[in-house]
């Protein structure tokens, strides 16, 4: 077959568009980093690129939702902590008074120290972390508990949870009334606030076999506290086990995503300079062609 000076044209065309479209992909993949610029570079790939990132992202909302989680836990442990304090003075304090030794002077002073620890209770009770009261349940806005009005509990008995795993979720507060007034025994059946404040008055009026009742009755609510503490330890080490979990497959999927969608920096240059080389060679090739032709004709 007779090689037209028209085919030579033509074919010299083509590899010339053939080498800038090498050059071009060369530069974006240098230049961006990623193996596939749009879905039609790799179909297949870009589905998994896409499928990685929407998985990373929802693990990377656990995430945060953990921090949140952690956040107030030990806003609630801290508040715990303090309350446990709180009640170890006021059972040494009843034990003192409860004693032989101890008189209608001593113990009216010694009310006046109760009193003051059932208002830092209190104030234990109305915690709050970034604003919002933490024993409220969902009436975050409203104080739980209100000086005066012990047996009253303004929050609600709602958990707040957050997603830490797919179909997994974990509360990330206490019920007010669940820790100082012992409702539905889920950690005790004390009402802190009441035992205190009839610790008080007991001294007040000199009633020591009160006195003394209320020191056992200050040992239910100290283990009503520890297994409130002991409670939030257990969701403590869920959302550390959760974030573990999630640092690992993240990792994974990093790595799998880098795979398929990083480019071989080394390759890619390398792939540039032959590009450039190739369409250098093009450019002469098709210019040669060009000035043949011309010549022909002008002849």
């Amino acid at each position: 077959m007779r090689v037209s000076e028209k085919m030579l044209f033509d074919t010299s065309v083509q590899n010339l568009n053939k080498a800038v479209e090498r050059v071009l992909r060369a530069q974006e993949e240098v230049s961006t980093g990623r193996k596939v610029q749009r879905p039609s570079d790799d179909p297949v790939g870009a589905g998994l690129i896409l499928d990685f990132r929407t998985s990373i992202a929802n693990l990377e909302q656990y995430q945060r939702n953990i921090t949140w989680g952690r956040t107030a836990l030990g806003g609630a442990e801290a508040a715990l902590s303090g309350l446990t304090g709180l009640l170890a003075r006021a059972k040494e304090l009843a034990v003192g008074q409860a004693s032989g030794t101890a008189t209608a002077e001593t113990r009216d002073v010694t009310a006046i120290e109760v009193r003051q620890i059932l208002a830092q209770v209190l104030s234990v009770g109305n915690t709050r972390v970034n604003d919002k009261y933490i024993f409220s349940g969902f009436a975050t806005s409203t104080a739980p508990f209100t000086a005066g009005s012990y047996a009253t509990y303004n929050g609600t008995a709602d958990t707040i949870d957050v997603a830490i795993d797919p179909s997994v979720t974990l509360a990330t507060n206490l019920i007010g009334s669940q820790v100082f007034q012992g409702a539905g025994g889920v950690y005790g059946s004390t009402n802190v606030l009441d035992t205190l404040d009839d610790l008080a008055t007991a001294m007040e009026t000199n009633d020591a076999a009160t006195i003394r009742t209320i020191v056992g009755t200050l040992d239910n609510a100290l283990d009503q506290v520890s297994a409130a503490t002991a409670d939030l330890g257990a969701r403590w080490n869920r959302l550390d086990e959760a974030n573990f979990r999630h640092v690992q497959v993240k990792t994974q999927l990093r790595s799998l995503l880098s795979d398929r969608e990083d480019v071989d920096m080394i390759k890619a240059a390398s792939e540039l300079t032959i590009g450039q080389q190739t369409l250098e060679a093009a450019r002469a090739s098709t210019a040669r062609i060009l000035q043949s032709s011309l010549l022909d004709f002008l002849r």
